[in-house]
């Protein structure tokens, strides 16, 4: 297959056509057609990192995947190699790198944001995206980021998100490019939405994707808690956070009835942010409280809405696979309460889990477990033996 280089400086070359304007990400009226996987539509694809220090192929593909309620839909993924023969042994790695993509747009798409630039604004890739692609690329590894809200821009809908990651990583590993194969040894990681969609993917992969030589997920920031996360945030700076939750939400499950709890105001609200990105988000609704928009004295605590973020919360299956979660101590987004929770129910099912906590706050807590993912991953990859701190922390 056709691949071009991506650019290792500046800007692309032409911006790209958002994708509500493109045909390529169109999903096909016969997708039900297709298992999950398939791939659909595939191009080549530039992509624009600055200074990174080796020649890359990079291609965007349409796939068959299925949405919340298992109902077929179709996503993108880009595909990034390095443009030098995998030395062995074994087939090519390949990392699936969930961007945090927090956005209920479709030009937040991780897809559409590598497109135009990691510089120019838009969507939300952040410079974590930079170093955890370099880390993998200069590994001679290749890299998947997925669209995973699918192309309804579906913020925090957990199946959705589970399943655009597992029928991603299928749709790079089909047709022997790049290095890979069906055999690929295939590794998870993202931070905070990425954290969240990569567990998601691995709770999913046993039952959904058994066929996936999954070997270990490195995540960090996980929102693992739907029905404490929101609380966290409400009324505080990155109340913003809980806009997005609801619309995206809202789009998944329209039958849930969250729209039934906002008053004139909250509607109004939640329309204006209805085509917001992340950096959007959060600079539009600081300090914003859930009972400003509506008329419940508790609009979290209704029914209706625990019961969606139980749905969406993780901790429906066990993973398959070690996994290594780091957490800022002094995360004020996704508190490190919720996540170590979960975690020990991990290991109360037998998931290798090893845990690193530093000091930090959910914006730094990104950067600072760099070092430790790639050797971790690496490891993982290697078929070394998973190290666990379960029962010590």
């Amino acid at each position: 297959m056709a691949a071009v280089v991506i650019a290792v400086c500046g800007r692309a070359q032409a911006d790209p056509v958002p994708p509500e304007q493109d045909s390529f990400y169109a999903v096909p009226g016969d997708v039900g057609a297709y298992a999950p996987g398939t791939v659909l539509r595939s191009r080549p694809s530039t992509v624009t990192f600055a200074n990174l220090p080796l020649p890359v192929t990079a291609r965007q593909l349409l796939y068959a995947t299925t949405d919340s309620h298992d109902a077929p839909t179709a996503t993108v993924a880009t595909v990034l190699a390095p443009a030098t023969p995998w030395p062995g042994p074994g087939p090519r790695p390949l990392l699936s790198f969930q961007v945090a993509e927090d956005g209920v747009a479709t030009s937040c798409a991780p897809s559409y944001a590598l497109g135009a630039g990691l510089a120019a604004g838009l969507g939300s890739a952040h410079s974590d995206v930079v170093s955890m692609a370099a880390t993998a690329l200069t590994r001679g590894w290749a890299v998947v980021t997925p669209d995973f809200e699918g192309p309804q821009s579906e913020f925090l809908a957990g199946p959705m998100a589970g399943h655009g990651v597992l029928d991603g990583i299928r749709a790079a590993l089909a047709g022997g490019t790049d290095g890979l194969t069906p055999r690929s040894p295939v590794a998870l990681t993202g931070y905070s939405g990425g954290a969240f969609a990569s567990l998601w993917a691995a709770e999913l992969q046993p039952t959904y994707a058994p066929d996936l030589p999954l070997v270990g997920a490195a995540v960090g920031g996980m929102p693992a808690d739907l029905t404490a996360v929101p609380r966290d945030v409400d009324g505080g700076p990155f109340s913003g956070f809980l806009v997005g939750a609801l619309i995206g939400l809202d789009r998944a499950y329209p039958e849930a009835g969250l729209r039934t709890l906002l008053s004139a105001h909250g509607a109004a609200v939640i329309a204006s942010g209805d085509n917001d990105c992340v950096v959007q988000m959060l600079a539009r609704y600081p300090f914003l409280h859930s009972t400003e928009l509506s008329s419940t004295p508790d609009p979290l605590g209704t029914a209706r809405a625990v019961r969606l973020f139980r749905r969406n919360s993780l901790g429906h299956a066990t993973p398959g696979i070690p996994i290594l979660e780091y957490h800022a101590l002094g995360d004020e987004v996704t508190d490190v309460a919720q996540a170590d929770a979960q975690l020990d129910r991990y290991c109360a099912a037998g998931v290798a889990v090893d845990r690193i906590r530093e000091p930090g706050e959910h914006l730094s807590g990104a950067m600072t477990a760099m070092p430790w993912i790639g050797a971790y991953l690496a490891d993982r990859i290697a078929g070394n033996p998973a190290p666990t701190n379960c029962g010590t922390t």
